[in-house]
């Protein structure tokens, strides 16, 4: 009978120790310690699985007590002396440990199809309030062993901010290529010997396309910022305004139609065009009034700011659609006339005025911190835009020669430039201009319309010289050309150091006496008004050639940012730090931050 308790134990658990006689045996339970499989790595757990699948089999074909000679090999089959048939083969495919891994949760609800519209964050007599849902530091993160921790909700992969970044990227890539359609659509007019548009009228036709599609990004940017749920209707919105974007920005070049002839609404072709273009913008601008008046119908207080969005409406789109019926430039002054009204009526209703009329506590407000990365992401893209000017189908041509040296320069330019934006005033601490008065927050971002219009026309004005390097011994590049050319570079890099300058004086610095080398932000700043100044005065002198022009520039912006960095250091340093390393240091450095590690476990005990 014990002997049967043995095989039949043996049988059915997989050991694989030697036999024992059944007078001095003890327990079964005794005869092994208890092994949770779970703590074996995945090498002796796999071994141990298939193992008791071979015993088990062999179990249920041959009984292991019956006598027979295979009764035997069946018995020693576990045996460590003869390992398994399947042991011989060799460890099979690796498995993942899912005890021992990381596990991520997708912390965004999802429940409904439709979701209920949220205001993300509003004002309700002048105190802020958030939503409180859907926020990252709210949810923890599920891990093997059941570890878990708020410290690690930062890393998912599924929050609201982490999803509303992947789609503010995707919206801004596809804005870079209208607007970059619309700067070369520009260039070809302007900076063409053989084209008949005045380098005046390109100007005028690039505002009268550029602005509108600044304003939809920006509405775009003003919707999500405000509303963002990621439900179904939201995807199908802003799918439905991208497609309708698309169709204006490949429409965009033939505003006065496709011929060279159009240069005014007067032609069939710029009159079915320009109705086109202008329709597609009033379209996408009427979208935005109504999704927020169906919105207005779960957010009550939001009923009001909608009819004033729909009052202020009606002038500019009279004006829009009044200018189809008169001829250029007529209709482009009506136009620009139209825009400014809009810009005009959106900082009114962003103002403390708008409350005095409407007449409640309720107001919308930003996201500021998203806003200002959102723009400064976008500002980043537009500067990639004028690089892949100088790559795109390699306009420096093969080998070392002047094209290429001019590519180096602009790149050059535009590397200062990307500092210049974000150093600002180089302050330690500083109230941004967003967080201080309604009036600085709407000349902060009324800047950046005139910062990066003249940053697309700087684009393609460097791809235009890069091309153009050997202008001296090019005999289709004309003197007046080149020289307008030059005109064009040098009046719109000007705006962007002013633009630059002017959006670091809106910052208000809060750091005290003798923290940086020189104190005063107008002396910090006081390189870029000069380099302003150097760049326009190279105008005086007309017969630059390309590569001369970009030799010129170059040094002049890089000396800008030498200075800032310069005058923006900590008190106290030096120009040069002790290259030489000193043990004594790195040991301190190390015992402080252990000591900081340790009293800030403390604390958190």
């Amino acid at each position: 009978m014990g002997e049967n308790v043995r095989n039949h134990g043996d049988a059915e658990s997989g050991d694989i120790g030697p036999a024992r006689s059944p007078p001095t045996s003890p327990p079964i339970s005794s005869l092994e310690p208890t092994v949770d499989s779970r703590r074996l790595p995945d090498e002796e757990r796999q071994v141990q699985f298939l193992n008791s699948h071979d015993s088990s089999f062999s179990s249920s074909q041959r009984s292991p007590h019956d006598g027979s000679p295979n009764s035997e090999k069946v018995a020693a089959k576990g045996s460590p002396s003869e390992p398994s048939i399947r042991q011989r083969k060799g460890p099979r495919r690796a498995k993942t440990n899912y005890e021992d891994v990381e596990v991520e949760d997708r912390h965004f609800s999802h429940k409904y199809m439709i979701r209920r519209p949220r205001a993300l964050q509003y004002t309700l007599h002048g105190r802020l309030i958030r939503l409180a849902s859907n926020t990252p530091s709210e949810h923890g993160s599920s891990h093997g062993g059941g570890g878990g921790g708020s410290d690690t909700s930062l890393r998912s992969t599924d929050n609201a901010a982490t999803q509303r970044a992947r789609l503010d990227l995707f919206i801004d890539l596809i804005w870079v290529g209208i607007i970059g359609n619309i700067a070369e659509h520009y260039s070809t007019q302007a900076f063409d010997a053989e084209s008949k548009v005045s380098a005046g009228h390109a100007l005028l036709e690039y505002l009268v396309l550029l602005l509108p599609a600044v304003r939809i990004w920006n509405a775009l940017r003003d919707f999500l910022n405000h509303f963002y749920v990621d439900d179904m209707l939201q995807r199908w919105f802003v799918n439905w305004v991208l497609v309708v974007m698309f169709a204006f920005g490949n429409n965009a070049p033939y505003l006065l139609g496709s011929s060279a002839d159009a240069t005014d609404l007067s032609h069939p072709a710029a009159h079915t065009t320009g109705a086109l273009v202008i329709s597609l913008y009033l379209i996408a601008r009427a979208s935005f009034l109504l999704i927020e008046a169906a919105y207005s119908i779960a957010i009550p207080w939001l009923r009001r700011h909608v009819r004033a969005q729909w009052l202020v409406s009606i002038p500019s789109s009279a004006m829009w659609v009044a200018g189809l019926f008169l001829p250029w430039p007529g209709s482009a002054g009506l136009w620009l006339g139209a825009i400014i009204v809009e810009f005009c009526s959106s900082a009114f209703l962003a103002s403390p005025y708008a409350d005095r009329l409407l007449h409640q506590g309720y107001r919308k407000a930003d996201d500021d911190t998203h806003m200002v990365e959102r723009v400064g992401s976008f500002f980043i893209i537009v500067v990639g835009s004028g690089v892949f000017l100088l790559i795109n189908k390699s306009p420096t041509g093969p080998g070392l020669n002047t094209r290429l040296a001019s590519g180096v320069f602009s790149v050059l330019i535009l590397y200062v430039l990307t500092w210049l934006y974000f150093n600002g005033g180089q302050e330690k601490r500083f109230v941004h201009a967003v967080r201080r008065v309604w009036w600085r927050k709407a000349a902060w971002y009324t800047l950046h319309i005139p910062l990066i219009s003249s940053l697309l026309l700087f684009g393609v004005c460097l791809q235009y010289l890069v091309l153009h390097a050997s202008s001296s011994s090019d005999p289709s590049l004309s003197t007046p050309l080149l020289h307008t050319v030059h005109t064009v570079t040098s009046i719109s890099l000007s705006a962007v150091l002013l633009c630059t300058t002017l959006l670091a004086l809106l910052n208000h610095s809060l750091d005290p006496p003798h923290t940086l080398v020189i104190n005063n932000k107008l002396l910090r700043l006081a390189a870029r008004p000069l380099a302003i100044l150097a760049v326009l005065a190279l105008l005086i002198r007309g017969n630059w050639s390309s590569i001369a022009f970009l030799g010129v520039v170059t040094p002049v912006v890089w000396v800008v940012l030498l200075w800032e960095w310069y005058a923006g250091r900590e008190a106290g340093g030096g120009v040069l730090e002790s290259w030489w390393w000193k043990k004594e240091e790195a040991v301190e450095v190390v015992e402080e931050r252990v000591r900081a590690e340790f009293a800030a476990g403390a604390a958190g005990v």
